[in-house]
């Protein structure tokens, strides 16, 4: 069984979306959300880069719609406790426009 980090720390979970570290669950409960991703050295790395002030964006459009998407994430589910496992940033655009629209 392959072990997670889980961060409730939005920015850091922000910046491993955005180096390409898949999201795979996040949880929503008492009311801040649980961001759980598979524990690689890759994500070792980022996290200390981060921690450490040594973190370098490349491109700040894709890093501001990171963070959008991962507020998309945080504020659609806000109601109630939720967990949802999430793939892709186009996957979950896909399910927020779906939810907008009213779809499923």
């Amino acid at each position: 069984m392959k072990q997670t980090y889980s961060t409730r720390d939005f920015y850091l979970a922000s910046y491993l979306v955005y180096k390409d570290i898949q999201l795979i669950t996040h949880r929503r409960s008492k009311g801040s959300t649980e961001f759980s991703f598979e524990q690689t050295d890759k994500l070792n790395d980022l996290t200390d880069e981060f921690y450490s002030m040594r973190a370098q964006i490349n491109d700040a459009l894709s890093f501001c719609s990171t963070i959008k998407n991962m507020k998309t994430i945080v504020h659609t589910n806000r109601a109630a406790d939720h967990s949802i496992s999430t793939f892709s940033s186009e996957e979950l655009n896909n399910e927020f426009n779906n939810k907008q629209r009213g779809e499923k």
